[in-house]
């Protein structure tokens, strides 16, 4: 038993919304699990050195510019002009290749952070002065940083401005009381990261996912960078939990300015936008997701059947693969009624899950409840889905079964998709997001309403029954993929995209 299960049984916590009535219990189990994740070391610097710190930066910013962090958030717009002009582009933008900052919360396992890992490195060996700003390393949030340090790309944590940085952004005519247009929580961020790029300008600042687009952007403005991008990952915020009020206030304000540009990885999730924020439709680019195939291949020296036998699927098992974080728009609980559904033509057919997020412990109950966990025995069919949680390996799982499976209700361009195509296999999925620009349906696998349970398991039924229409949608994904949705195709996409901006910001 680990110190978090622990804690709930003796707190008496078993049921949602309990944690309200203990104060400073959830904060509690906050802490314990950040611990058992990233350690105390981790913990202890970004927890109390860090509000220290964070506590020191207010203090100097009161004292050096009379600023107030905690004034309410203005949303009465000021002049443009006070944002302008804007700093001359470069040589090298000039003569084709732009510095470019990349902004992104980490460099966790996530689908966008692989996205800016990606760019990054690419961008890297063509020969551009790229650097990559997160807001932490630490832990789980550094997952793809060995890789972008093999590469050689600068890649850090901005900052808290110190005195000097705050009297060095006055010298450069930065109006710091403009902070008062963000809210209070990514003022800091914001203030950090306009003081790197005053001391080292780029062409291109390049933000990715919500926040990061807010307080990027804003930063971007105020340090005067040439051209500004803001990508959008999936569809609007509105529909996850991190959706703040001031989102759509700050959005509109930003895209007032001719520098800055939108683009969205599908196009769903562009259309989503442009209705929530009241944009044209020309106003948001689809820039697809790529992947480096150099990424994926079997680092497993098992065969597939020995790497099945160790995760507990029968010999000549039908196996379904399905990947990805444990979270609602995920949709996994989904998982057990349509295994259930597919059983009952495919008595022998398992599913593999990898991932690892807050609805496990449902999950697995809805397994158990389902008999599907196999605790009614030792015969190999009882257990019919396995839960991996987090593997680097996620490749040679893909090698090793048949089809892939996606329920979400909610997606961007889910890399995983794009992985299993690249491995080979067909895909059954939900519409949901860019999936549909991915997969046609018939083609590369089959597409469902959200929620299908009954289609899915049917069209799970028919792939797992011919081997022959298996090989040929999974040959024209993994085809379809190579020929456009690679991190090549990417990056030349957006070097394109760059230089178009560039030439239009000389004029």
């Amino acid at each position: 038993m680990n110190s978090f299960e622990r804690l709930k049984i003796f707190s008496g916590l078993q049921k949602p919304g309990m944690l309200n009535w203990i104060p400073g219990l959830e904060l509690g189990i906050r802490a314990v699990r950040s611990i058992r994740r990233n350690g105390l070391k981790s913990f202890i610097q970004n927890s109390v050195v860090f509000r220290l710190r964070l506590y020191m930066c207010k203090m100097k910013l009161f004292i050096s510019c009379g600023i107030d962090i905690y004034l309410p958030f203005d949303t009465q717009w000021p002049d443009k002009n006070l944002f302008l002009p804007l700093k001359p582009v470069s040589s090298s933008g000039r003569q084709g290749k732009p510095s470019v900052c990349l902004v992104t919360y980490n460099m966790s396992a996530g689908g966008a952070e692989r996205q800016v890992a990606g760019l990054a490195c690419a961008l890297k060996k063509l020969g551009y002065d790229v650097r990559v700003r997160v807001l932490r390393l630490d832990g789980e949030s550094g997952h793809y940083l060995p890789y972008l340090r093999a590469h050689g790309v600068d890649i850090s944590v901005p900052k808290m401005p110190s005195f000097s940085d705050i009297k060095f952004m006055k010298q450069q005519g930065v109006d710091i009381s403009l902070i008062k247009h963000l809210p209070a929580e990514i003022r800091i961020d914001a203030i950090a990261l306009t003081a790197e790029m005053l001391r080292r300008p780029v062409d291109v600042v390049h933000c990715y996912l919500d926040g990061c687009c807010c307080y990027g952007g804003f930063a971007a403005l105020l340090s005067g960078i040439p051209m500004i991008r803001l990508s959008w990952r999936n569809a609007k915020p509105t529909n996850f939990g991190f959706f703040a009020d001031w989102m759509p206030h700050l959005y509109k304000f930003l895209l007032q300015f001719s520098h800055i540009k939108v683009e969205c990885n599908s196009f769903a999730g562009a259309l989503d936008y442009t209705k929530w924020l009241g944009l044209p439709s020309e106003k948001v680019e689809v820039m697809p997701n790529g992947v480096d195939p150099v990424w994926f291949y079997s680092s497993n020296e098992k065969s597939g059947a020995a790497l099945r036998e160790t995760i507990g699927v029968a010999p000549g098992a039908p196996l379904v693969v399905s990947v990805g974080r444990l979270v609602p728009q995920k949709r996994h609980l989904d998982l057990p009624d349509i295994l259930l559904a597919l059983r009952e033509k495919i008595p022998l057919a398992s599913l593999v899950h990898i991932g690892d997020g807050p609805l496990k412990d449902d999950l697995q109950t809805r397994i158990t409840a389902a008999g599907l966990d196999g605790s009614s025995g030792n015969n190999w069919t009882d257990k019919a889905i396995i839960l991996l949680g987090r593997r680097r390996n996620v490749f040679d799982y893909l090698l090793c079964s048949e089809v892939f499976l996606l329920t979400s209700s909610h997606e961007g361009m889910p890399n995983v998709v794009m992985e299993a195509m690249l491995a080979g296999l067909p895909v059954v999925a939900t519409r949901a997001g860019g999936v549909p620009d991915l997969v046609e349906d018939g083609v590369h696998g089959y597409l469902h309403d959200v929620g299908d349970i009954t289609g899915m398991a049917r069209s799970l039924e028919r792939l797992l029954k011919d081997p022959v229409l298996r090989k040929r949608m999974g040959n024209a994904g993994r085809e379809r993929i190579l020929s456009g949705f690679t991190v090549h195709n990417l990056t030349d996409r957006l070097t394109r995209a760059y230089a178009a901006q560039c030439s239009a910001g000389r004029q």
